[in-house]
């Protein structure tokens, strides 16, 4: 999307009544737009928060996303142990990239959080160091993610966390600094709790960047068209773990999208 067509995402996003937009990807520091964006999101009331990988995190970039008044930034660090990081993610050298964003951000004053995917490999030792690591680099505080069987890993069911091993991770959780997106075994899917809404960069719009099935596309549906016809029927609930991780949540959160999506198909408007 060009940037007026995000600015325009951002709108219809603050008219929604949203607290908040968050930059995510890819990798979000790849548009040399996303100065423009954070400040306008800024501008407009909005929190704003950029999820990066660090790679692109240095002093002008640092300064640039201050000055534009960004909230938050969020670092995508997957393990203490750079080998691991860097084999999970890919690239060589990114464990110390992500760091070196950690103290970049921290000496300009952006409040920062790292981001942590929790493998099987990594209950629950590995989470241990890497929360100390986080206390280390002195982040703001760490936001601790579980493995979810979408894109990459849609048919590796194997990675999918049990019900031990997530009470195992839970117990590591600290309110001053640790936090679980699922923090408790009863934590209502996001979703469901109607808190999120996900669009992506060719403008298809999905209940949230972790669920593939699209409820429509902003080129064709105002936001709160598909937003309200989205929550008008959504009576699901899935708790302790996400959707999508469990065979028949996955597909009763499938047919609601798929439901939604002719709803508004049979319900044509024109968009000026």
């Amino acid at each position: 999307m060009t940037t007026e067509e995000l600015k325009s995402v951002i709108r219809q996003v603050r008219d929604l009544g949203a607290l908040a937009i968050h930059f995510s990807g890819g990798e979000p520091l790849l548009r040399k737009d996303i100065f423009e964006l954070v400040a306008y999101a800024r501008g407009l009331g909005l929190l704003t928060r950029v999820n990066t990988n660090g790679m692109l995190v240095n002093a002008e970039s640092a300064k640039r996303l201050k000055a534009a008044g960004l909230t938050e930034c969020g670092v995508s660090l997957d393990s203490a142990d750079p080998s691991v990081h860097e084999r999970f993610r890919g690239t060589p050298g990114l464990h110390a990239r992500a760091l070196s964003a950690i103290r970049t951000l921290r000496r300009f004053g952006i409040p920062c959080r790292v981001m942590t995917v929790v493998m099987k490999s990594q209950v629950t030792e590995g989470l241990d160091r890497m929360i100390s690591l986080g206390r280390k680099e002195r982040a703001r505080y760490m936001y601790i993610l579980l493995p979810i069987a979408v894109g990459g890993w849609d048919d590796a069911s194997e990675e999918v966390l049990t019900a031990g091993e997530r009470a195992q991770i839970r117990k590591l959780q600290d309110l001053t600094f640790a936090h679980l997106e699922m923090p408790t075994a009863s934590t209502n899917c996001c979703v469901y709790r109607r808190s999120i809404l996900y669009v992506s960069a060719n403008g298809n719009v999905t209940p949230c960047a972790f669920v593939p099935f699209v409820l429509g596309n902003i080129h064709d549906q105002p936001l709160e068209r598909l937003w309200r016809r989205h929550c008008a029927s959504l009576s699901l609930e899935c708790r302790g773990d996400c959707p999508m991780n469990i065979p028949r949540q996955r597909e009763a959160l499938r047919k609601h999208v798929d439901e939604v999506a002719q709803s508004l198909v049979r319900d044509p408007i024109s968009i000026p």
